[in-house]
Formats: C-alpha cells, sequence, structure tokens
C-alpha cells in the first residue's frame, strides 16, 4: 500500500457536503466524482437505498485541494460539484468534480487537472507536451489528427503533441495504447 494512503484516516467530512461523514472502504465502484470506476479505495456516505445522499469518491478525488492555482488559468480555482458546465480542456460534462473560476466561467475537471505536463509514449521516443492552446505548436500548418484513432482533434480542448516528429494525441482514452 501506497504510504499516503495507508496514512490516511478512516473517515473525513468534505468540504462539499458539510455535515456528512465519508468513511473509506475498498469496493468496485464508479466514482461520483471523475467518473472513473475499478477497485480501489473509496470514501463513502450515505445508504444504496438513499440516493440523495448517497457520495461514492474515489482516495484521487477526495484528496484533490478545495482551492488550487493551475498553471494553464491566471486565476485561483474553486472546488465545485457540478453537472451543467462542460470541462475546458475534454469538453465533459460526465464529470461533476471540477474547479472552477466564477471570474471566466473556466472549469476544468479533476481527469484533466492532474494531467502531466508531459507524456512518454512508446510511439514517440520524445515525450509528448501537455498543449492546452494551439498556439503553443510553432509553424503547424494544418489540423491536428490523432495518431491513435485518426480523428480530428478539436483545438479548443487540451491534447499532447510532440513537434518533433509532428505527433499528436487526444488526452484521454488514446494515450492509453
Amino acid at each position: 500500500m501506497h504510504k499516503v494512503c495507508a496514512e490516511l484516516p478512516r473517515e473525513i467530512e468534505h468540504h462539499l457536503w458539510p455535515g456528512k461523514t465519508l468513511i473509506a472502504n475498498k469496493k468496485y465502484t464508479i466514482c461520483d466524482g471523475c467518473a472513473g470506476y475499478g477497485e480501489a479505495i473509496f470514501f463513502s456516505a450515505g445508504r444504496p437505498d438513499d440516493e440523495a445522499i448517497n457520495i461514492d469518491l474515489h482516495i484521487g478525488c477526495v484528496t484533490l485541494p478545495k482551492i488550487i492555482k493551475h498553471e494553464t488559468h491566471h486565476h485561483q480555482l474553486d472546488q465545485v460539484f457540478d453537472y451543467d458546465h462542460a470541462c475546458n480542456a475534454c469538453g465533459w460534462r460526465a464529470r461533476p468534480y471540477k474547479h472552477e473560476c466564477k471570474q471566466c466561467n473556466f472549469y476544468i475537471c479533476r481527469g484533466c487537472i492532474v494531467k502531466a505536463r508531459t507524456y512518454k509514449h512508446r510511439w514517440d521516443p520524445h515525450p509528448l507536451d501537455l498543449i492546452y492552446d494551439a498556439g503553443m505548436v510553432e509553424e503547424h500548418e494544418y489540423d491536428f489528427k490523432c495518431e491513435y484513432c485518426s480523428d480530428d482533434i478539436d483545438t479548443n480542448n487540451w491534447f499532447y503533441h510532440c513537434s518533433k516528429c509532428d505527433l499528436s494525441f487526444h488526452i484521454d482514452y488514446c494515450l492509453k495504447v
């Protein structure tokens, strides 16, 4: 077990659900924060028969700080639980655990907030850079295509790119090959 996991308290009160105690359990379920699923340590509250208070958050979501400063945005971002706004990085609404900037109407989901600045992929000898603005790629005169799925990359969303080899990948499922 990781040291951080072993030292976590068994029960916590999370700032998004004041007055509710979340209890740590190892189980196989879907995280209500990031929509990720699997067998892991989840912090849960509520009873299965009472959906109004049933919460399951995996360890990665429950340990994110309430307020962060992310390099992609110039203001502080506050943690929210929001299905109404899409993530500005990946475009998904299905991940409600986000950090937001109310001043700019900017939202970033938990999955994107923890993306690495560089990513090593077996199809490229160089590290891929996280691109959050298409202007970060110099002298690129045509549309970006994902090397894995061959679909066009929407440059309004984040993606990984190697300028030396001119390889690009969507930030989610296409990197897992």
